[in-house]
């Protein structure tokens, strides 16, 4: 990957950055919590929720990357480490909050 340089940074569009970055967020976001209570509502416990975990994430990141051909700079000016750790621990969170909330409410109550 090299680095933009100063031309090209040029014609970036911070708004469509901006907008790329959200909408990636929301998605990871609702999907993190939709993966959280469908691993809930299969009983998933301990190293098999974070393993759900992993493959939904893995799996979004892929999806994502395969949207828009593996070109990150062009479309978040980030590269592949960068987008894949962006609101890990957020999302991870919210994973645990519905995978957990989910697992009591059946299983537990």
């Amino acid at each position: 990957m090299n680095p933009i340089n100063e031309e090209e940074s040029s014609r970036i569009s911070m708004d469509a950055l901006q907008n790329n970055m959200k909408q990636i967020d929301v998605t990871r976001s609702f999907l993190c919590i939709v993966g959280g209570v469908i691993t809930g509502i299969l009983g998933c416990t301990g190293f098999n929720g974070f393993l759900c975990f992993v493959l939904l994430y893995l799996s979004l990141a892929l999806s994502i990357g395969l949207k828009i051909n593996f070109d990150y700079m062009s479309y978040m000016h980030c590269t592949l480490t960068s987008f894949l750790l962006t609101d890990l621990q957020k999302n991870g969170l919210s994973f645990i909050l519905f995978w957990t909330l989910t697992y009591a409410l059946i299983y537990i109550y």
